[in-house]
């Protein structure tokens, strides 16, 4: 049982690992790749540095970051387990149960993009072993720009080709915020759901004068109280 799954599993214990997961990451402390300060995890398949690439972590940064998703309350984030900084910006990987049960990897981005990056945790593993910098919608679907990231991830590619049985391609495909992650998250953040109707934006003009009218009625609303109150 690796360290990050034990950190993970202490704050959602509603959430069961995928053993494909967590060989991964016990593979990845068996080969000193893993850091733990403060009872904090990070986990990577190259040495852990500052902006050297996606790794896995079990930081209250992220969590925190899902919950800026969720600012009211809901308990929709209970579908989504943070388990990954994907890029320099902060953005963050998280599992997410799907309407089926099934678990997907998927993306929350900083600037507020959403979208799935692998269908399963295989895909996440073949995803991390190609050697990207960043797993954003920009860098997903061209080869990895970065020659020495994808060197060090060569032993953990071995493994996963070997061990686990995964093809690793060269590049992952385009990845965009139209898949069903990306629905489910727009209805769950909307108060009743997915709308049932075509929200029209008012033209400017008319967005003026139906402000400028309901100022005017305010305005008459106070008058009228004052004048009762002075009666």
């Amino acid at each position: 049982m690796s360290a990050i799954a034990d950190a993970l599993r202490a704050d959602r214990s509603g959430w069961t690992i995928p053993a494909e997961l967590e060989r991964a990451w016990c593979w990845m402390e068996t080969w000193g790749l893993t850091v733990i300060k403060d009872g904090h995890c990070m986990t990577a398949p190259f040495p852990v540095a500052p902006q050297a690439g996606p790794f896995f972590t079990s930081e209250p940064a992220a969590d925190a970051t899902l919950e800026a998703w969720f600012d009211d309350g809901r308990s929709h984030h209970d579908r989504l387990l943070p388990i990954a900084r994907v890029s320099a910006d902060g953005s963050i990987g998280a599992l997410w149960r799907d309407d089926d049960g099934g678990v997907r990897a998927v993306v929350l981005g900083s600037e507020g993009a959403a979208y799935t990056i692998a269908d399963d945790v295989r895909g996440l593993l073949a995803l991390f072993a190609i050697g990207y910098r960043d797993l954003t919608s920009w860098e997903l679907g061209l080869p990895p720009n970065d020659d020495d990231a994808v060197e060090s991830v060569s032993d953990f590619r071995t493994w996963v080709e070997h061990d686990l049985g995964i093809t690793v391609p060269p590049e992952w495909p385009a990845v965009g915020d139209d898949d069903d992650f990306s629905a489910w998250l727009d209805a769950a953040l909307s108060l009743l759901g997915t709308p049932g109707y075509t929200v029209t934006a008012l033209p400017a003009a008319a967005a003026a004068l139906t402000l400028t009218i309901w100022a005017a009625v305010c305005l008459a609303a106070y008058a009228a109280a004052l004048i009762r109150r002075d009666a």
